[in-house]
């Protein structure tokens, strides 16, 4: 996805929060503002906003001397999210509609679980607002099709806690297909609140799925920064299920078989989709056709 003008205030915003998540020194707040704001003419001739992030969210950790900042909060909604698994699966089971297609709605309101854009953050109202939505746009006929004949799926995950909601989803896969062959890729390295090994790990993504690291260090799975191991896979993968807006900015433009499921979050996005912030997405790559 190109580069809005309404992504350069979005990112100065992302800055400082994850400048306020690493270090409560405020001068290093205003050092690491002052420096985004000096190389953004060169960073906006990047091709899309999560290149952009990218940079930005490393040097905030050099800054800050902190590699891992949302490393706490990324914990604690890891465990609140455990918490509220056996619920998901009740709402799964109590649900009307198709099983599958209340699992892609309940992953989709993982999808809540941003703390990207700021710290005024109240989980639970957040999901049962989510869950009560239909989806603006969904191309869960053509999934199926694509789900029936899919040999090897590739699962490319967000934001950590998030995860568990991705769990419910991928167990509803396994139980339609009768099988498990879905590889969840995760960050190679910490970048915002997106999931790691080590928090798809504790959120039990390797039940239902063998968990892969995608090698990238950006807020994406930006396949320039990914390893070669996740190059084969993501080119032998016969359906990709891309979670997240990060995910859909960075990978828009391949002709991969991809879903993407996320929700929108921002101007730039309803813009290019003549979408409402707050619509839940789940769009069929319309490249791969």
């Amino acid at each position: 996805m190109k580069i809005f003008p309404d992504c350069i205030p979005c990112l100065l915003k992302q800055t400082l929060t994850t400048l306020q998540f690493a270090t409560e020194d405020t001068d290093l707040h205003i050092q690491g503002l002052k420096e985004v704001v000096r190389i953004m003419p060169s960073l906006i001739e990047l091709p899309t906003p999560t290149h952009i992030g990218r940079v930005i969210h490393n040097l905030t950790k050099v800054i800050t001397c902190n590699p891992d900042p949302y490393k706490k909060v990324k914990l604690e909604h890891t465990e609140t999210a455990l918490k509220l698994y056996p619920e998901l699966i009740l709402k799964l089971k109590s649900s009307t509609q198709k099983p599958l297609l209340t699992a892609l709605k309940i992953a989709a309101a993982g999808n809540t679980i941003d703390f990207a854009r700021g710290k005024d953050f109240d989980l639970s109202k957040e999901l049962e607002l989510t869950l009560n939505k239909e989806f603006k746009l969904c191309d869960y006929d053509r999934f199926i099709n694509d789900l029936k004949k899919a040999d090897k799926i590739l699962y490319i995950g967000d934001n950590a806690g998030e995860t568990v909601f991705d769990k419910v989803l991928i167990e509803e896969i396994n139980n339609y297909r009768n099988d498990r062959n879905v590889f969840y890729a995760v960050r190679g390295l910490p970048v915002i609140n997106d999931a790691t090994y080590e928090d798809a790990l504790a959120s039990g993504i390797s039940d239902v799925a063998e968990i892969v690291d995608s090698g990238t260090d950006a807020p994406a799975a930006l396949l320039e920064y990914c390893t070669p191991a996740f190059h084969k896979l993501f080119n032998q993968s016969s359906l990709i299920i891309s979670k997240g807006q990060g995910n859909y900015e960075g990978l828009s433009e391949s002709n991969a078989p991809i879903y993407f499921l996320f929700k929108v979050k921002c101007p730039a996005i309803e813009k290019s989709l003549n979408a409402t912030l707050g619509d839940l997405l789940f769009l069929g790559n319309p490249l791969s056709v």
